[in-house]
């Protein structure tokens, strides 16, 4: 349940992003039309108002009921993007060649949901809208001519259908000029207003995978000590200790605790266990991985250790055990079992380092305060 709400909370917030992009998008239809005015992008201006005007009706509902609806519900993302798409083709329809990087947007909010349904969904409304935009573009938007005529209105426009031919009046007179301003500068603009987005959709996909890191890190841990935990002792080893030459494998398992339970309560029980779990974590490090296995027994295993390195390792550990003893107000004392081998007999060492636990535990007496 706590996982669900985490994912929900991740989706509220991409959920408010993919708003600000369209805010963002109804702020640059605005600008777009404003350039338009200015002779910057030559559309006829009854296009720019057709087509602006549609945008920023879309945006502006889709704004609107946002503020109104739930956005931890899972249809919003979908409806964020819907409207994301309508837009895109709008405008693909309005500005023909000069759209064409904005197909990728829809796509790229999407993928910052890693949600595969979505990103399906993206990707066939996408194609759709890309065959609308082609064909409205043709009949109905900025004719897509080339670079040698400064054309400004629909097609119909310098379509001569009687001699089946078409019919321009002017040729490019200044290239250098007009090319710079009509063709890079627009293209420039709508590129330069994508990179923020593109910045923020990839600060999105780095928190799911922040997140994902996390529910994985959560699932191998113990809660209580922070040690790894028995699913992932298991997992270890089989997939990574049993390829190795050489495994040191250290047993413990805290003495008397069930009499401290049933004499001194649970609380100090666990506090036993916390201790332990604490001073075998301060001996992890790259070729050493302590794990909690059982409600008191740890195991701690040693990669390509020597008999030097192992011995060390344990009085440093008993060390640690008779200064944690002398701060709390409650006897610490851990029995321990050590066997070394190869790898691929993990399992019996792991069962031999247990035994030798248990010939210790059997000849230890231990004085409870």
């Amino acid at each position: 349940m706590e996982n669900e709400n985490v994912i929900d909370n991740v989706n509220y917030n991409i959920n408010k992003y993919t708003l600000k992009c369209i805010k963002g998008m109804l702020i640059a239809t605005i600008v777009v039309w404003a350039l338009n005015l200015l002779n910057i992008f030559i559309i006829e201006p009854n296009i720019m108002a057709i087509g602006a005007s549609v945008s920023i009706t879309v945006c502006v509902i889709t704004l609107l009921i946002a503020r109104v609806i739930d956005l931890n519900k899972k249809w919003v993302k979908y409806f964020l993007i819907t409207s994301v798409l309508i837009v895109v083709t709008d405008m693909g329809i309005e500005l023909t060649y000069h759209t064409i990087m904005l197909f990728v947007l829809p796509i790229l909010l999407a993928a910052q949901y890693t949600d595969k349904k979505l990103l399906t969904y993206t990707y066939v409304l996408s194609l759709i809208s890309m065959i609308v935009s082609a064909l409205g573009g043709y009949f109905f938007g900025l004719c897509d001519a080339n670079m040698l005529f400064l054309t400004k209105g629909p097609t119909a426009e310098y379509l001569d259908i009687a001699q089946r031919k078409m019919t321009f009046t002017n040729i490019n007179p200044n290239p250098w000029y007009t090319v710079t301003l009509y063709f890079v500068v627009p293209r420039c603009i709508l590129l330069t207003l994508l990179i923020p987005i593109i910045t923020g959709i990839s600060k999105n996909i780095r928190q799911h995978e922040e997140f994902a890191l996390n529910m994985k890190q959560l699932g191998e841990r113990d809660g209580m000590t922070g040690l790894l935990n028995r699913n992932k002792f298991e997992n270890d080893i089989k997939e990574e200790y049993s390829k190795l030459n050489n495994i040191g494998v250290f047993f413990f398992d805290v003495n008397n605790l069930k009499w401290t339970n049933d004499n001194l309560g649970h609380d100090k029980g666990d506090e036993l266990i916390t201790s332990v779990g604490r001073l075998l974590l301060s001996l992890e490090s790259d070729n050493k991985k302590a794990y909690r296995i059982g409600g008191d027994e740890f195991v701690l295993i040693f990669q390509n250790p020597t008999d030097e390195e192992s011995d060390i390792l344990l009085k440093r550990f008993t060390e640690l055990v008779d200064i944690k003893s002398k701060t709390i107000d409650v006897k610490l004392s851990v029995a321990y079992g050590y066997a070394h081998g190869k790898g691929e007999d993990i399992e019996n060492i792991v069962e031999d380092a247990d035994k030798e636990m248990y010939k210790m535990k059997q000849s230890q007496k231990i004085k409870m305060r």
